[in-house]
């Protein structure tokens, strides 16, 4: 009888464990679960972020939070919320808060480190967003070091976990910027022997946009980020093409949509710009999204429309961030300029060396606009901003209704070539370019403007385009060769540079 109940008790209390440890292995994987769950909570913050909805995705993470207080993409969308708005803003109370939170958001990541691949994956984004905004608002030291400790997790990841599409993303970042990073950081790239790839990294983000498609938030990102990929590598007709292709769904997203209006002003399509921005419900946004303003201003401002200096207005006097107030008070100077409002024009003009800053190539051509030490030809400048919106005709139009004697002075010829060579290039004219282009280049490589080392730069495009690799690397070199003078910008010089690596 004893026996037999210690049997039975021995077989009741293994089937207690038994029960115990199940209960206990199914809390253990709900704990895992739960800490990387990227549920639908989860999922509308994602999306919401990238419509610019902040309010809307905090209630989403905060409703995330109480049900998952330890959820990893709850911290990281925190984050990434408060990154977003600060790209999107430039307000400093934001950096404020981003780096105030930035301690506590690390540790409680690093307290759910169980080796799972999400923990590092969401470390490093983290790293990689508060880094950028440390060295835009000025500590670049520790900035740098940030996006250090970003790389290298980043790194680590990828190799140990080669299979993770969600590695693929800040790869391919970190490629483009080890390939372009801004002489204020080389140093340390050399001093850890980092070096990138940006063709390799464009792939990468590309192949981040077709894993993340089955996502929905991370689909949008990654339609987002592959955009910014050919925007970082000046691959903007490539990147209008990708953006045109997207399906509705991907294009309604706020900065998608943005990015496409963006794509379209620098593949000379303004009207369709336009009209991309204006399907922009800015009511609809629970942010000051202020570059509406600045692209606007300029799409009008090449259609030469009134109402141009409006927009660039408000942007100047709203916008709390220092990028493109050069460019947007010399793109008034412009507007005043054509409309025969000299005094306006000087005013603005003067101004462009005042504002903002000049870490931005549009900003820096300002400033050296705005030196050039001469005003210029209204009727050029007609032209020009009409060839910039696309409206190549009216463009030619108005270049040849300008009197020949008015071009009597080295730089008003010397643009007339070129916007003329242009103008012909851009509309499907390319024999007739390569005479305009190579007579500015030939008349005006000793002078001290830009439009010889442009004038360059395209003629290799041409005859890249048109298959004569050897003519092509001639005129790159000659683009790098004229660059001696202060008044060209490094932009030109590093186009042709790296045109010249591609064709080798």
């Amino acid at each position: 009888m004893t026996m037999g109940l210690n049997i039975f008790t021995f077989s009741r209390n293994l089937s207690i464990v038994t029960y115990l440890l199940s209960v206990a292995f199914l809390l253990i994987s709900f704990q895992a679960f739960a800490r990387y769950d990227y549920n639908s909570n989860c999922r509308q913050a994602m999306q919401s972020i990238l419509d610019l909805k902040f309010r809307d995705a905090r209630v989403f993470i905060a409703n995330e939070k109480t049900v998952h207080p330890d959820n990893g993409y709850a911290i990281f969308l925190e984050h990434y919320a408060d990154a977003i708005e600060l790209i999107v803003t430039e307000e400093e109370e934001l950096y404020e808060r981003l780096i105030d939170n930035f301690e506590d958001r690390m540790d409680r990541m690093n307290k759910l480190d169980d080796g799972s691949p999400d923990n590092r994956w969401l470390q490093a984004e983290i790293l990689f967003h508060t880094g950028l905004a440390q060295i835009k608002y000025g500590s670049r030291f520790g900035g740098a070091t940030k996006l250090m400790s970003s790389y290298r997790k980043t790194r680590e990841h990828r190799q140990k976990y080669p299979d993770f599409w969600q590695n693929r993303k800040l790869t391919g970042i970190f490629n483009i910027i080890l390939d372009y990073i801004p002489p204020f950081m080389r140093w340390a790239a050399d001093m850890f022997g980092y070096s990138g790839n940006a063709e390799l990294g464009l792939f990468q983000l590309r192949q981040y946009c077709d894993d993340a498609a089955a996502t929905p938030g991370f689909a949008e990102e990654g339609v987002m980020m592959a955009a910014l990929g050919y925007k970082l590598t000046w691959g903007e007709p490539e990147g209008f093409a990708f953006l045109a292709g997207q399906p509705e769904s991907m294009q309604s997203k706020t900065l998608v949509k943005y990015l496409y209006a963006s794509a379209a002003t620098y593949t000379y399509r303004n009207d369709l710009a336009l009209s991309l921005l204006s399907d922009i419900r800015r009511e609809d946004l629970q942010v000051n999204f202020y570059h509406l303003d600045y692209i606007t201003g300029r799409c009008k401002l090449n259609h030469l429309e009134p109402d141009a200096a409006v927009y660039l207005q408000k942007y100047l006097d709203e916008f709390p961030g220092l990028d493109y107030k050069k460019d947007v008070c010399n793109r008034l100077s412009f507007h005043f300029l054509v409309h025969g409002e000299m005094e306006r024009y000087r005013e603005y003009r003067e101004m462009t060396g005042r504002v903002g800053q000049e870490l931005r190539d549009r900003d820096q051509e300002a400033v050296l606009e705005s030196r050039s030490g001469y005003d210029p030809h209204p009727g050029l400048l007609r032209a020009r901003l009409l060839c910039d919106g696309g409206y190549f005709e009216e463009a030619m139009q108005v270049l040849l209704a300008i009197r020949p004697d008015e071009m009597n002075t080295p730089p008003f010829r010397l643009e007339f070539l070129y916007r003329k060579g242009r103008i012909l290039q851009l509309s499907g004219h390319p024999a007739e370019a390569i005479l305009e282009l190579t007579a500015c280049f030939e008349q005006g490589e000793k002078f001290p403007y830009t439009f010889a080392c442009r004038s360059a730069l395209y003629l290799g495009k041409i005859y890249e385009e048109s298959k004569d690799s050897a003519k092509a690397a001639e005129w790159y070199e000659k683009c790098i060769g004229v660059y001696s003078t202060s008044h060209t910008t490094e932009g030109i010089r590093e186009m042709a540079s790296r045109a010249l690596k591609r064709l080798k």
